[in-house]
């Protein structure tokens, strides 16, 4: 599912009860245990660079950044966004939650390509009764 937030501030989810078939709609099982993944793209870190590619092939990833001596300190972010969600009851509880995004691990560099983290939020957020 590819949901661009350029055009909008907040995604609604279904609560399915059962397997899911159909994963171009937005859902989250009904106990809770479905994960949130995230990606983002850095968009106008560099312009008018030219890579003079001789016998090798030109790959769209963070190795790219090295080509063009980016400088990981000024391209730095994070992601914040909240969870709100709202039970059969009309209950409402909310989580703000804020994460860094890592350009290296102790296993991967963003120079060499790409990474996959996998952040726990145990007693990174707290959700609040509102």
């Amino acid at each position: 599912m590819d949901i661009n937030l350029e055009s909008s501030s907040e995604i609604k989810f279904d609560v399915l009860n059962s397997d899911v078939q159909d994963y171009s709609v937005p859902f989250v099982y009904s106990n809770l245990s479905s994960p949130i993944t995230l990606t983002f793209i850095n968009k106008n870190i560099q312009s008018g660079y030219q890579i003079y590619a001789n016998n090798t092939s030109l790959v769209y990833n963070g190795s790219l950044l090295r080509t063009a001596n980016i400088d990981l300190t000024k391209i730095n972010c994070g992601i914040s966004f909240q969870i709100v969600i709202k039970t059969i009851e009309e209950e409402c509880y909310l989580c703000n939650l804020h994460f860094l995004i890592p350009l290296k691990t102790e296993e991967n560099h963003i120079y060499e390509g790409n990474i996959l983290e996998t952040i726990s939020t145990n007693g990174v957020g707290k959700f609040y009764q509102f």
